[in-house]
């Protein structure tokens, strides 16, 4: 009895018809759990069955130790023509889950479903691919392929759907300096690389202790910007301070400055990987991991011209970095290399987006025959002192298109919405634009401060700058970036300004020159390139 048992599990195993290579279970698998992940198709049972075989399918043994038999008999035995079938498990008839198929049909299993197709071959067809899983066709038992695998779908579409899910944490700094938006960007772009990344932005000025509030360490922080201290020694040729007193201020305040909120993002949620596009967290992250509870990896993302010291952190794997030379300067702080890429500064990937700049133009009620200028007056002064720049600014060229960014300046929106403006001329302001990639794309100039990120912001969209009056510290290191690559110039006043503007305006061959420099230095996809230099050391 026990012989013949064995003989019967035996033959039943090697001759039954639906057994299937592994690497075919393997895909079926994949399909099941996908869709217990959300997928198109209601029910699990492709899950459930490999759950119980152990993810390999398991013959039903007939009675009796029979193999296959003979296409008659088989016939006979698996019923008549109006679609009954013979069940094996004994009771020869229906049951109350597997209703006839009168009319010819196609027989059903247990679970409904047709015969002659393995299990998760309707799964995988509606997700775009064929099976590739062996049937029979007529009587005989015979084997066909039902076709390879499609383009449409692969075990590596399947695959991050399998495996845990990573958490990264973006840090950045809402400071007037633009670290906050670099954050903003591969935020924006992590959300079209991979599903299985969850990714989490926070300021972290929102994260400080009790006894400091954010518009006092922004302030201090802005300070520090403009200190020519911030980056080391520097030639004594100027007077007055160098900003040593405000990064002595903020050194003292470092020990104390964050509060459990920073704690539980980086230590109860316990991500995989932290980013940082400002230093302020790092010396926390320090302690943190000092005391044994921080574990996580970090990637500094370096928005600056320059590089601080304090960016330079036993806490950092690995460093992204805006030009090739900052990547030697790290190297020269004993920083190894191949720890650092050279990514540009991250910018929204919007900027990479095609545009149409005739139809943007006409959205805004821009003339399409005059030059456009777009002005961003931070850093100008009061709005009395804007609409004295506005106005020699609209008196540099017969005909042009005046963009404005206000910004939260409602006093300089009402001031420029009744200014008299002069025939060819055209003014539109803005608060704070969602489509400033559209409006960078239409300029043919931009007069901004020389802020690191709206710098960036410009080269990606190719646009040359005049940049009022650099303030020492960031601002000047980094307009001295954009004069040496030719696609920039520097105006210290409102006269010179006027000047500079008349003269570019006036003499085409001069613009198309500076535009020609920011084509060169043209980089729209920096964010991606961060995201996917980021992407392969999380993985």
């Amino acid at each position: 009895m026990l012989g013949s048992t064995f003989r019967g599990h035996c033959s039943s195993r090697a001759m039954t018809p639906r057994h299937v290579p592994s690497s075919k279970r393997s895909l079926n698998g994949c399909a099941g759990r996908l869709h217990d992940l959300g997928g198109s198709r209601g029910d699990n049972t492709l899950m459930a069955d490999d759950a119980r075989s152990g993810g390999e399918r398991t013959p039903r043994r007939r009675r009796g130790g029979r193999g296959r038999k003979s296409a008659d008999k088989g016939q006979a035995e698996r019923g008549s023509s109006d679609g009954e079938r013979f069940d094996p498990d004994g009771g020869g008839g229906l049951t109350a889950e597997e209703p006839a198929e009168r009319g010819g049909g196609r027989s059903r299993d247990r679970r409904g479903r047709a015969r002659g197709r393995g299990r998760g071959a309707n799964d995988v067809a509606e997700l775009g691919a064929s099976s590739g899983i062996d049937a029979i066709e007529g009587s005989s038992g015979e084997r066909q392929r039902t076709g390879g695998l499609q383009p449409g779908l692969t075990l590596k579409d399947l695959l991050p759907f399998l495996r845990p899910p990573k958490t990264l944490v973006v840090l950045g700094a809402s400071t007037g300096s633009g670290h906050s938006r670099p954050a903003s960007a591969l935020a924006e772009a992590f959300k079209g690389v991979d599903r299985n990344l969850v990714v989490r932005q926070h300021d972290v000025l929102e994260l400080l202790g009790k006894d400091h509030d954010a518009a006092s360490v922004r302030a201090l922080l802005e300070e520090v910007a403009r200190s020519p201290a911030l980056y080391g020694d520097s030639f004594e040729t100027h007077d007055g301070s160098d900003g040593s007193d405000a990064l002595a201020k903020l050194d003292q305040a470092m020990d104390s400055l964050f509060s459990k909120k920073l704690d539980q993002v980086v230590v109860d949620k316990r991500p995989d990987h932290v980013i940082c596009t400002h230093w302020l967290p790092l010396r926390h992250l320090e302690a943190l991991k000092e005391e044994g509870r921080f574990t996580a990896n970090v990637t500094a993302v370096i928005p600056d011209p320059d590089i601080c010291a304090r960016w330079t952190s036993d806490v950092v794997a690995n460093y992204l970095v805006a030009e090739d030379d900052l990547k030697a300067r790290l190297q020269s702080e004993g920083i190894d290399p191949s720890n650092v890429t050279v990514t540009g500064t991250p910018v929204s990937p919007a900027f990479a987006e095609v545009l149409d700049r005739d139809a943007v133009m006409r959205e805004a009620g821009l003339k399409l025959s005059a030059p456009t200028v777009l002005l961003r007056p931070d850093g100008i002064g009061d709005t009395e002192r804007v609409v004295l720049v506005v106005k020699s600014m609209l008196e540099a060229a017969k005909a042009l298109n005046l963009v404005v960014l206000a910004g939260k300046n409602q006093e300089l929106n009402d001031a420029l919405d009744g200014l008299d403006v002069p025939a060819g001329r055209v003014v539109k302001t803005y608060g704070f634009a969602q489509n400033i990639h559209e409006l960078m794309g239409v300029s043919d100039l931009l007069v901004s401060r020389a802020s690191p990120h709206t710098m960036a912001e410009a080269a990606a969209a190719g646009l040359p700058a005049l940049m009022l009056r650099p303030s020492p510290g960031a601002e000047e290191r980094m307009a001295d970036r954009v004069e040496r690559a030719g696609c920039g110039r520097k105006a210290y006043g409102e006269r010179d300004l006027g000047f500079l503007l008349g003269e570019l305006l006036g003499n085409p061959r001069y613009l198309r020159e500076l535009r020609d420099g920011a084509e060169k230095r043209r980089r729209s996809d920096t964010a991606h390139v961060a995201v996917e230099r980021i992407t392969k050391i999380v993985k």
